[in-house]
């Protein structure tokens, strides 16, 4: 039987430390000198050209894009068959947090790696591989993805787009809003309905291959957008621009499948991204309120800015130890599918969607923290912050973005409980029902088991162990309050979602720490385990009076109690080791 890590959800009922968890202290000397490469790619190519590229100079974006290829930094994830290096989701994560030290370069790079290049990828078939995928690993040619449309955003399988069939492929018409990479990009994933006349309930989503250079497509102007302003997004509209057959990416009708699964791998990959921005943005908030000076002394001096900065340092760290442990458990399970196979595609999409559970807890979590981290990097300038000299402000635009695409932080949160619920009844983890039942026993008899940690994190685990439970026990009550209508309570969803994600963050740190033996990363995981275990004892409670059932909150008192913790002090010392550092003060 494969450990419960292997499956997504998992980690909600294993309270062992037999099994370690990836983590950056377990990269290869490979993916290291990935790291290098890219920051030094970032730091010689890209961050002296910032301010063109916030005004949007397309040229030298396709430019830089262009020297990115010839560093090998683009085709980490195309198969070596087709041009690439056939790496794995880690290499590939640790590129966009390096990326992610200029916004709008980030944001054309990897969405031309993610969502322009992996639908073809893992469905395109051997013809549109070998004609796109060698020029994508090199930056010959940009891809975009076309999948929101004026009329459906969130309800992608509401579009409106047509392919009709024709004697050589498809003909697609239809309008597509919000292209990141439009306005240069050399092909377009698209999604379209099939035939929608002919095909049952009009609904028949599928995916497609759409070159510029066939003709039948028109880009609209650029969108004015709060930030980053310099990545291109523009509408596109298909007029009956030809598609051939072998610009099919996977089935006919099973567009679904292809549009979501190569979500999964965005949502993580923005959780990079956002680990990367807070890591920069420490970096230069330190340096900035080390040299900024009132009342006789650097802001840096001041306990509250130690403090500050204690936390924001804790939040990365959080961060990057989920982030990269899901990447990781990821890796690990498709190292077992053979790249050759003609099924690899959906293979691997099936993983993908293993861990969906994991992936959006990481694109919420990660676009929360860095947007909490960009108000602070502002706060701390104090009126500077408001300036568009300094990096604080554009480091506030750019930020909000990612609350919102790769589907909305709100989606993300009511597929979280739904998907752990289907996978449940499934039969799939049928370990969590279990706990469920044992859990309300311990409960009712007032002795609820609790595993015994010692060592580096210890206070973590602990903390993990009981929002693990109190995560079952919540979704238990609301499944049992509203039944089959669990899927139309939403607000239920969402804070079932935010202890899943609570639960999931504060074990990996905890575990991290732990088998690293290190003590700052068991300060910064005890911190973070204390802030997030005040979060969730105030969403547990809303959720139980809400369902009618308050007066089970004594009896989840074991769950619930404060830690001993002393936030104050920690957040300072790990403030001082930061400052001291003059940035993020672990390796990276």
């Amino acid at each position: 039987m494969t450990h419960l890590f292997d499956r997504g959800a998992g980690f909600l009922v294993v309270d062992e430390l037999d099994r370690p968890i990836p983590s950056p202290e377990s990269f290869s000397e490979e993916q290291w000198e990935f790291k290098k490469v890219a920051r030094a790619f970032m730091d010689r190519e890209v961050i002296p050209h910032a301010k063109a590229l916030e005004n949007k100079d397309l040229n030298l974006m396709r430019q830089l894009m262009l020297k990115a290829g010839e560093q090998g930094l683009l085709m980490v994830e195309i198969p070596e068959a087709y041009g690439g290096l056939g790496l794995g989701i880690t290499t590939a994560s640790i590129v966009g947090e390096e990326f992610s030290r200029e916004a709008n370069f980030s944001v054309t790079a990897v969405a031309h790696m993610g969502i322009g290049t992996l639908p073809v990828v893992f469905f395109g078939t051997h013809e549109a591989k070998s004609e796109i995928l060698p020029k994508s690993a090199t930056g010959e040619w940009i891809g975009a993805y076309c999948l929101t449309e004026p009329g459906s955003g969130s309800d992608a399988m509401a579009a409106r787009t047509s392919a009709l069939s024709t004697d050589q492929g498809w003909s697609v018409n239809g309008n597509k809003q919000f292209i990141t990479n439009a306005g240069f990009a050399d092909y377009f994933c698209v999604f379209a309905q099939v035939d929608p006349e002919a095909s049952e309930n009009g609904r028949n989503f599928t995916g497609f291959v759409a070159k510029m250079e066939d003709g039948g497509i028109e880009i609209g102007p650029e969108e004015h957008k709060m930030g980053v302003r310099g990545s291109s997004t523009c509408p596109v509209t298909f007029n009956d621009c030809g598609v051939p057959t072998d610009n099919l990416l996977g089935k006919v009708g099973k567009g679904h499948r292809i549009a979501f699964g190569v979500l999964n791998v965005g949502r993580l990959k923005l959780a990079a991204g956002a680990a990367g921005g807070i890591k920069q943005g420490l970096n230069r908030i330190i340096a900035y309120t080390s040299e900024r000076r009132q009342f006789d002394k650097a802001i840096s001096e001041f306990a509250l800015t130690r403090s500050k900065i204690g936390v924001l340092v804790v939040k990365t760290y959080a961060i990057e130890s989920a982030l990269y442990r899901c990447s990781g458990e990821i890796d690990k399970a498709l190292e077992e599918l053979d790249p050759a196979a003609e099924d690899y595609g959906e293979r691997k999409v099936k993983i993908l969607e293993e861990f969906a559970v994991e992936c959006a807890a990481m694109k919420i979590f990660g676009s929360e923290m860095l947007d909490e981290a960009v108000d602070e990097f502002v706060q701390l300038h104090g009126g500077y912050g408001f300036i568009e000299d300094y990096f604080a402000e554009g480091a506030y635009r750019n930020s909000r973005i990612n609350r919102i695409w790769e589907g909305t932080n709100e989606i993300n949160r009511m597929l979280i409980p739904g998907t752990i619920m289907r996978k449940a009844l499934k039969g799939q983890l049928m370990e969590i029902v279990t706990a469920q039942q044992a859990l309300m026993q311990e409960l009712a008899t007032g002795q609820v088991k609790l595993p015994d940690y010692e060592g580096i994190g210890a206070d973590a685990l602990e903390t993990a162990a009981r929002l693990r439970r109190l995560a079952v026990y919540v979704m238990g009550m609301a499944g049992a309050v509203h039944g089959t209508g669990m899927v139309r309570e939403q607000e239920s969803l969402v804070g079932c979602a935010d202890l899943v994600i609570l639960s999931y963050v504060v074990d990996s740190a905890g575990r991290r720490a732990h088998q690293a033996g290190d003590e700052l990363m068991g300060k910064m995981a005890d911190l973070y385990a204390a802030l997030a275990l005040d979060q969730a004892r105030m969403i547990a409670q809303r959720q139980l009076i809400d369902l009618g059932a308050s007066e089970s909150l004594n009896m989840l008192e074991p769950l619930l109690r404060p830690t001993t913790t002393n936030v104050t002090k920690l957040s300072r010392e790990i403030g001082d080791a930061a400052i001291t550092a003059e940035g993020y003060p672990l390796k990276t």
